[in-house]
Formats: structure tokens, sequence, C-alpha cells
């Protein structure tokens, strides 16, 4: 097998993911699954419907099936972008030379190709360049217009001419009658695009134009500008119908699946959820740290939004309330989040893999005791006295806490020193444990132990299956008093909001 065919890393491994800052117990786990080779990779998109996904890389187009991680086709020659069609049943690879399609249904014979040339004078593709039937493409030219072109039998169908600056984005109406595009002239323009007659301009924003889109209805669009706004416009009149200003430039906006909502992500840190009609911001989705948010998408049912951020991170959030649902490691910046039909979570992070995630286990099915849940430490076994300074060392330098869904996190350092995430467990009922290395958000393959808890008035036992004979006692721990060293360090205020949060 050679490094090209290789899936580099991380296939099938579980995700954990819980803020201990927050004090929030996550609703679930997720399965991932990243796809990588070795090799320099300059685009990443999934299919549709999430089963299959394709990278363009400096050797050619490796596809994979994402349900067992199988590759199922190489495409030779260099790729600087992939597309699929709206069905999935085409992919569209943007060579050195061509744009050149694939049916899926027989990989080894291309399907057609349009010529990158100084006639074609293609430069660039659109976000979305497939029309909803996958029968045509819009593409960005060297001349400041947009062309259609059919594919089958490929052959320019339309030139839309009608901007005074280059080209930055284009897409087609749901019912693929008309085209949209934007600029950096500060215009849209919407087109009849059989005819390549003009509808309608729409203009309005300050600045150059970068990504246009319609509603799910085609009656509105969507535009962001590098004014620091997000427009809504009358697809058919033209007229504005709402301006979603921000306080820093706007990477992504999208609408919900009813064209009701709009979700936004931008630079300031924040994703906001709109009203559509009218403009008014009805949740704010943000967590302190967070310095760009760089997409976001509504679930199928609109109940959640996910986000990318630059800090590596994809958070769930409930789209009513915009309360953090679950956070999960993305490896990489968080370009292209998604969620395929079954709610599958998809990202291209940087553009360099794609990830996969997947709920396997709702955290709802296990619920501990309430004698069970909280802080608790090594403690001494039952024949020495555990003395308040002996319960404080062991409280304040190795806890192990413990949630009501069954999440179990050890964390260690010295008294006059922040703690740091050291092992995690998932629990059953029961309390028998699979142990993880690092902090409960940690990409894990395979539990490095097995681990029994055994509780009852706040005394019990901790028990390892590496080690069955050496069991270790544990004491439930009180709330402690600091000194001013510790509270220098910043050590008792966090123990006091672990402590807190941990239920105790």
């Amino acid at each position: 097998m050679t490094a090209l065919k290789r899936i580099a890393i991380l296939l099938g491994f579980w995700l954990v993911t819980i803020s201990m800052t927050s004090g929030a117990i996550a609703a679930d786990f997720y399965a991932s699954r990243v796809f990588s080779v070795d090799q320099s990779v300059y685009a990443v998109r999934f299919s549709p419907a999430g089963d299959r996904v394709a990278l363009a890389t400096n050797a050619g187009t490796i596809i994979f099936n994402t349900s067992d991680g199988k590759q199922v086709a190489e495409l030779k020659g260099k790729a600087s972008s992939v597309a699929w069609s709206p069905d999935g049943s085409m992919l569209m690879v943007r060579t050195e030379d061509a744009l050149r399609f694939w049916n899926i249904a027989d990989y080894s014979k291309e399907f057609a190709a349009i010529p990158l040339t100084a006639q074609t004078l293609i430069i660039g593709l659109p976000r979305e360049p497939f029309s909803p039937d996958g029968k045509r493409i819009v593409v960005l030219r060297q001349d400041d217009t947009v062309a259609v072109w059919q594919i089958e039998g490929p052959r320019e169908v339309a030139i839309l001419d009608g901007h005074s600056a280059p080209l930055t984005d284009a897409g087609f109406s749901p019912d693929g009658a008309r085209v949209a595009t934007a600029a950096k002239d500060k215009a849209v323009v919407v087109w009849d695009a059989a005819t390549a007659k003009k509808i309608v301009k729409l203009e309005g924003h300050e600045k150059a134009i970068d990504q246009v889109g319609f509603s799910p209805d085609g009656a509105r669009i969507l535009t962001v500008g590098r004014d620091r706004t997000v427009r809504v416009w009358d697809a058919v009149g033209g007229g504005a119908i709402a301006t979603l200003r921000h306080q820093a430039d706007v990477e992504a906006a999208t609408f919900d699946r009813e064209g009701k909502r709009i979700v936004t992500g931008a630079d300031d840190g924040v994703a906001r959820v709109f009203n559509a009609a009218s403009g008014a911001e009805i949740a704010t989705l943000k967590e302190d740290g967070v310095e760009k948010v760089l997409s976001a998408a509504f679930s199928p049912d609109g109940t959640r939004i996910a986000t990318g951020s630059s800090d590596r991170y994809v958070r769930i959030w409930d789209a009513a309330s915009g309360k953090q649902i679950v956070k999960l490691n993305g490896l990489s910046e968080g370009y292209g989040v998604g969620f395929t039909d079954d709610a599958t979570i998809v990202v291209r992070p940087h553009g360099a893999m794609g990830v996969l995630y997947t709920v396997r286990q709702s955290r709802g099915d296990v619920r501990l005791a309430d004698g069970m849940v909280g802080m608790w430490a090594f403690g001494p076994p039952d024949d020495v006295d555990a003395t308040p300074d002996v319960m404080h060392l062991i409280c304040s330098t190795s806890p192990y806490i413990i949630h009501p869904d069954g999440l179990v996190e050890y964390l260690a350092g010295g008294e006059d020193q922040l703690l740091e995430p050291r092992q995690f467990m998932r629990c059953k009922a029961d309390l028998t444990c699979d142990v993880f290395e690092g902090a409960a958000h940690s990409l894990a393959a395979d539990p490095l132990d097995k681990a029994t808890f055994k509780l009852a008035d706040g005394k019990g036992t901790l028990c390892m299956a590496s080690d069955p004979d050496s069991c270790n006692t544990l004491r439930k721990c009180p709330k402690l008093e600091w000194n001013d060293a510790a509270r220098a360090s910043g050590h008792a205020e966090q123990w006091d909001k672990l402590y807190a949060a941990s239920a105790n």
C-alpha cells in the first residue's frame, strides 16, 4: 500500500467532550473519524449524504468511504479543489488543465472535462458551483464575468456580464432558473440562467461582497460583505429586507432549512442567530477566549448549530437558547463545518483533512446516585485517621471528579499550582469504567485500562484491571480552606469552582 493510499490518522476514534471550566455536562459522546493522507492536501469535500469524502492532493484525488474508512478510488493528476453534485452522484475535480467530472458509479472513466485555457478564461469556482439538477455549473472568469456551462457534452451556455470588478462568488437558485453573482464592486446581480438577462441588481454594501446565496425557497438572497454586515434581500424586486451588523469581519452566514433564521460567524469569536425577516438577533453563541468563528451551520431539524473556530474546536449549540451542548476537538481550525441529512457533523479543518463526527452514545442513559457524585481523592485506609491536613493535601493535589452522567476526571497539581487533567473515565451506572489518558475532550483510540469504583457513605475503593490486587481507598472531599500562596497562584479559585460544579 502506498503512502498516498494510507489513511494516516485516527480512524474510528472516540471523542468525549466536556467543559471543566463551565461546569456544563456534555449530553452526548461522539465517534470521530479523521481522513488524511501523506500528501499535501489542498481541498476536502464530503458528499451531501456524508457517505464519501474526497481529498484533492498534489498527486491526485483520493475518495474514501466514510462508513468503513476504506479508499474507494484514486484519480490521478494534481488537484486543487473538488465539489460534489447536489445528489452526490458526480464529483468535479479541478486539475491543472481542466475541470474534470466523474460519475461515482464508475471512477475508471472520466465523464466530462471543461478545459482551463485562454479561450474559456476560467479563473475560479464559487463555493457551490453546481446547479440543483447537477447538469450545469457556474465558473468565475478572468474578464470579470461568470459563465454557465453544460456538463454533459461540455459547452458554454451563458455569459453573465454585469460587474465592474472581479467576481467573488456565484450560485444557482433552488429551482435552477436564476444565478446570483457577487463581486468586489459591492453589488450582487441576479440573472436568468437560460437567457443571461439581468433580472435585478442589489446594491447597498459599502465594501466588496464575499459570499452570496439564495434562501431555500429562492425568495430571498443572503450576502456577506467586507463592511461587517450580512444583508437579506428580496430576490425578485431587489429590495433590502434586513441588515445584520457585526463588530468584526464576518466569516460565514447561512439560512436554516426553512429560511426563517440565519446564523453568522465572525472574527470577534461570536456566532449569532437572527430572524431572517426582521433582522432581530435572537441568540448569541459565545465562549470566552474564542478569537474567530470561521464557519457555522444549522442541523437539519434546526434545533442545533455547529460552529468551527480558530481555537481548533467544533462546538454544538442549542439554537433556541444559545447554550453550548458539546465541544469537539477539531484538530485544526474549523473551516467548513456542516451537517448531513442524518445530522452527522462534517468538518474540513483548514482544508488539510476531513473529520466526521457521529453521535454514538447519549449520556442521558447513565445517571449515578447522588452519593457517588462529587469530588473524591485517594485517602488513607480505614485504620488510619483522615485528619483535616491529610484530606487537604490529597483533595487539593489529586482529586477525582465524578459527574452524574458517568464521566470521571482525574486532575493533579501542587497546592500552589493549577490542577491539570491527567486521565478521564467513561463509566456505566454500576461504575465500571474505561480509562483514557488526558483531558476529557481529548481523542482516544482504545482505553488504557479498566477501572471499578465501589463507593458508599463518603468512602470507597478504586480498583484497576491492570493491578486488581492493589485497590486504592477513596474519600469524599470536604470544602477546603486556603492559604495566601494557594490564592495567589489561582489554585484555590480553580479548585473551588471545580468543587462547586461537581455537585458535592
